[in-house]
């Protein structure tokens, strides 16, 4: 038998979730998708862009946002493109997937 001493409680209810609901790069999405720009420059302090474009590809896809909203870096830079109509969203997995496969590739040199 285990020497551990532990007590059990009964409770009522559960305790209220304290962590945050949704993604803290949800307001992005938000702010970019209610405004008018069709093409903007996004940036975050101390994040790389390609970090932040995985990040807020999640999010497109987990809100089914495909045929609203683009991430993409360029130089460097993250940017948001509105109405990529009929994107198909397995390309940009893919496309993720390859860049991740080049990553490990030049690491292992």
């Amino acid at each position: 038998m285990s020497d551990v001493k532990f007590d059990l409680k009964p409770t009522s209810k559960k305790p209220s979730r304290k962590h945050r609901k949704g993604s803290k790069y949800d307001p992005i999405l938000d702010s970019f998708l209610n405004g008018d720009h069709e093409l903007v420059e996004v940036g975050i302090e101390d994040k790389d862009p390609r970090y932040l474009r995985s990040m807020l590809n999640k999010r497109i896809e987990a809100r089914n946002l495909w045929n609203e909203v683009r991430a993409f870096v360029d130089d460097d830079r993250l940017f948001l493109e509105r109405g990529k109509t009929g994107v198909d969203k397995n390309l940009y997995r893919l496309r993720d997937e390859i860049e991740i496969a080049n990553i490990r590739e030049i690491i292992k040199k």
